[in-house]
C-alpha cells in the first residue's frame, strides 16, 4: 500500500451543488479538483440519469448552474471574442447549455453576479448581492461611470454597520443582499426588495408562484434572528408571516405548498440552540413538531470543497439530513407534525436530493471519499467511484473508537494506531475540532492520515461543546477553557492508559475553537511537546471588535459584554494565560481570516516571542478562514507541510 502523504491533496476529487429537475429524472452535480499550475480548483458538471453517470462540461472556476427546464440549464461560459469582452468589463455571462445534445445556445449577460433560487414559468429567481448605488449597473448607460466611481474608492471603506465585512465575500459595509427576478425571453433583471431590507434564505414554490423568504430591515448592527415573509410573484405584495424578530430561523422547508420553518427562539441556550419546526401562513409560526435536535451536518472533515443542499422532499414527507452523536442521519417529518428516523448513515451526508422513487445521497462512508449513491428502501448504492482508487491503493489507518465515562456524560473520541503490533513507544498528535458546536466522526480527514502515515497516534474526540447530543451538552457558554478542557485532557489520559503512547512527545493542534483549545492548553499544562495554533482565539475583549461574528458570538458564547463584565470575558481568553506557556507554539493564521481575524494570533505571538519561548508565526496572504478545507492548493500543502515540520522539529 502506498504511503499517505500532503501531495496527494491535489488528487483528491470533491463532489458538491447536488440538484435534480422537476420530474426527479436528471440529476446534476460538480466534481472540484485541483488544476495543475493554477492553483486553483476547476469544477466539472456532471449528470446522472437513466443509471448512468455522463461528463458534460468544465465549468473552470466558475461553480454555479441553474435549471432552466426538464434538459437545459444555465451555465456560466466564455465562448467568444464578445464573452471575452463583457467578463473583462465585469459583466457575467452565461450560456442555455442543452444535456441531451450537450449544445450551447441562448446567451444571457447580468450585469451583477446572481446566486440562483428556482425558475418559474420564464422567470428566474435570484439573489444579488451589491450596494445601492451599484444596482445602476443594470442601466448600461451609466455602468462605466459606477464602475469607475467603484475603482476610484476602492482604496477604502466607508464602515457604516456590522458586520463591514465577512469571511470569504471580504468587506460588505454597504452592501445588501436583494431578492430579485430575472425575465429569460427579456433578459432583464427586476428587483423586488429594498435596499433597507437584508434577505437571508430564500425558497421559491413554483407551483403556487409564490417566493418566501427570510430577513430583516437593515439594523447598523445586524441582529442575528429574522423574519420571514411570502411574496406573490403576480402582485408584488410581501406579507410578514412571522413575529418580528424573535425566531433565529435556520432553514425554510416547502412541503405540499406549505412553508416549514426550522427556528431558535434561542430563549434556553442561545445562539446555537438547536431549532423545533414550525408551520407558516397568515397566522405566524405555529409549532408543528419539537425538534430540538442537531440540524443539517457538523460533521468536520477537510476533504469537502463545495457544499449540497440536505433536504428534500417525496410523497408528502419532508427529508432531512441532521447529526446525531458522530454521524449523519435522514429525519423524516410529515404534514401532521410526527418525527421519525427514516435512516442511518455510519458516515457523513453531504448532499441529499429525491430521485425517482428514492433518493441521491453525496456522502463519505466508512474511510471511504466522497462518492455519489443511489438510496431506496434502506440500501445504499455507489454509482460513482472517483476516489475509490485511493483509497484501495494508499495506507488508510482506520479509526479505533475510544469512550471515557464521565458519570454525567460520556466523552467519545477515536485513535489513529498506524502500528498496533509494534511495542515501542509512539508519539501522539491530539487534535481539537472547530466550532465548537461541530463533531468529529469516523470518517476520512486528510491531515489526520497523513501523521498517522507519519508515525504518530492520532487521537480526537467530542468533549462537551459538541454537536450531536442535544443542547445541554453542547452548550459551554460561559465555560469555554473549563468542562471541555478537561474532557478532552481526560481522553488523553485515556488513550496514553491504553495504547503505548510515549507521554513524553505529547503534541496538539486545532483550528477556530481548535485553535482556542490549543492555546488555553498550552497556558494551563506543560504535558505537550509541541502545539500548533490555527485560525485561533487568544483575546475575547479584542475578538468581539473585530471577527464578523464577533459583536454577537462573542458575548453570546462567554456571557457577557466585553466591557461591562471585562472579567467574565477575560478569564476565558487564552492571552490572560501567556506568562505561564513554555510549550513551543506555531500559529497559522490567514491575513483574510474575518471570521477569528489574524490580530488574534499577533497578539499572543508577540507576547511569547517577548518572553523567549520558542514561537513562529507563518503568515497565509490571501486566505481566509477556510485555509485547511477550501484554501488554495499550494496553500493547503504549505500549512499541512508547516504543522509536520514543526513537530519533527521537537521529536
Amino acid at each position: 500500500m502506498k504511503k499517505i502523504t500532503i501531495e496527494d491533496l491535489e488528487t483528491f476529487q470533491h463532489l458538491g451543488a447536488l440538484s435534480v429537475n422537476a420530474s426527479n429524472t436528471r440529476a446534476l452535480f460538480l466534481v472540484s479538483q485541483a488544476a495543475p499550475g493554477e492553483n486553483a480548483y476547476h469544477h466539472t458538471l456532471y449528470e446522472y440519469s437513466a443509471g448512468h453517470l455522463k461528463k458534460h462540461i468544465s465549468l473552470k472556476k466558475a461553480s454555479q448552474f441553474a435549471w432552466l427546464d426538464e434538459e437545459t440549464v444555465l451555465v456560466p461560459a466564455n465562448k467568444t471574442d464578445e464573452d471575452n469582452a463583457d467578463d473583462q468589463a465585469g459583466l457575467h455571462v452565461f450560456y442555455q447549455y442543452h444535456l441531451v445534445e450537450q449544445t450551447f445556445k441562448t446567451r444571457h449577460v447580468f450585469p451583477v453576479k446572481p446566486s440562483f433560487i428556482d425558475r418559474v414559468n420564464d422567470t428566474l429567481i435570484v439573489t444579488l448581492t451589491l450596494k445601492e448605488s451599484e444596482w445602476d449597473l443594470v442601466d448600461a448607460s451609466k455602468r462605466q461611470g459606477i464602475l469607475d466611481a467603484k475603482k476610484k474608492n476602492q482604496a477604502y471603506e466607508e464602515i457604516t454597520d456590522m458586520p463591514y465585512y465577512f469571511n470569504g465575500p471580504g468587506f460588505v459595509s454597504g452592501t445588501r443582499k436583494v431578492l430579485a427576478t430575472y425575465d429569460l425571453k427579456m433578459q432583464t433583471l427586476t428587483r423586488l426588495t429594498d435596499f433597507d431590507f437584508s434577505v437571508d434564505i430564500v425558497r421559491v414554490d413554483p407551483d403556487t408562484e409564490m417566493i418566501y423568504y427570510s430577513g430583516k430591515p437593515h439594523q447598523a448592527m445586524q441582529d442575528v434572528r429574522s423574519n420571514l415573509y411570502q411574496v406573490d410573484l403576480h402582485t408584488s405584495t410581501h406579507t410578514l408571516l412571522s413575529e418580528s424578530l424573535t425566531y433565529m430561523i435556520k432553514e425554510i422547508y416547502l412541503l405540499a405548498g406549505t412553508p416549514i420553518v426550522a427556528a431558535s427562539l434561542m430563549d434556553e441556550y442561545g445562539m446555537n440552540q438547536n431549532p423545533d419546526f414550525y408551520t407558516a401562513s397568515s397566522n405566524g409560526l405555529q409549532l408543528l413538531a419539537e425538534f430540538r435536535g442537531s440540524l443539517s451536518n457538523t460533521i468536520g472533515t477537510d476533504m469537502r470543497y463545495l457544499g449540497a443542499q440536505k433536504w428534500t422532499t417525496l410523497n408528502d414527507a419532508l427529508y432531512t439530513v441532521i447529526t446525531v452523536d458522530d454521524h449523519s442521519e435522514i429525519l423524516r417529518l410529515t404534514k401532521t407534525g410526527a418525527l421519525t428516523t427514516f435512516y442511518q448513515l455510519e458516515g457523513s451526508i453531504d448532499g441529499l436530493a429525491a430521485f425517482e422513487d428514492g433518493f441521491l445521497v453525496i456522502g463519505m462512508v466508512g474511510m471511504d471519499l466522497q462518492e455519489l449513491y443511489r438510496f431506496t428502501e434502506s440500501l445504499l448504492e455507489p454509482l460513482s467511484s472517483f476516489n475509490h482508487a485511493f483509497t484501495t491503493t494508499h495506507s488508510v489507518i482506520h479509526p479505533t473508537p475510544l469512550v471515557v465515562d464521565k458519570k454525567t456524560h460520556e466523552v467519545k473520541g477515536w485513535v489513529l494506531d498506524p502500528n498496533p503490533e509494534s511495542t515501542e513507544k509512539k508519539p501522539a498528535i491530539l487534535n481539537v475540532h472547530g466550532g465548537p458546536k461541530t463533531v468529529y466522526a469516523p470518517i476520512y480527514y486528510h491531515e489526520m492520515q497523513v501523521w498517522a502515515n507519519e508515525g504518530y497516534c492520532v487521537m480526537y474526540a467530542n468533549p462537551r461543546g459538541s454537536d450531536g447530543k442535544g443542547n445541554a451538552f453542547s452548550d459551554i457558554r460561559g465555560k469555554y477553557g473549563t468542562i471541555d478542557y478537561e474532557d478532552l485532557m481526560d481522553f488523553v489520559d485515556e488513550v496514553i492508559d491504553q495504547y503505548n503512547i510515549d507521554p513524553k512527545r505529547l503534541y496538539v493542534t486545532g483550528g477556530s475553537y481548535g485553535g482556542f483549545m490549543t492555546n488555553w492548553m498550552v497556558g494551563h499544562t506543560n504535558r505537550f511537546k509541541a502545539a500548533v495554533t490555527q485560525r485561533s482565539i487568544s483575546n475575547w475583549i479584542s475578538f468581539y471588535g473585530t471577527s464578523d461574528i464577533g459583536y454577537f458570538f462573542a458575548s453570546d458564547q462567554t456571557a457577557g459584554h466585553p466591557l461591562r463584565d471585562f472579567d467574565t470575558l477575560w478569564e476565558q481568553s487564552p492571552l490572560k494565560y501567556a506568562l505561564n506557556i513554555q510549550t513551543p507554539l506555531l500559529f497559522i493564521h490567514s491575513d483574510k481570516d474575518y471570521r477569528c481575524p489574524i490580530e488574534q494570533a499577533q497578539q499572543l505571538h508577540a507576547i511569547l516571542l517577548n518572553e523567549g519561548v520558542d514561537t513562529e508565526l507563518i503568515w497565509f496572504k490571501d486566505e481566509t478562514h477556510e485555509l485547511s478545507r477550501s484554501g488554495k492548493p499550494e496553500a493547503r500543502k504549505k500549512r499541512l507541510r508547516h504543522i509536520s515540520e514543526w513537530f519533527k522539529r521537537y521529536a
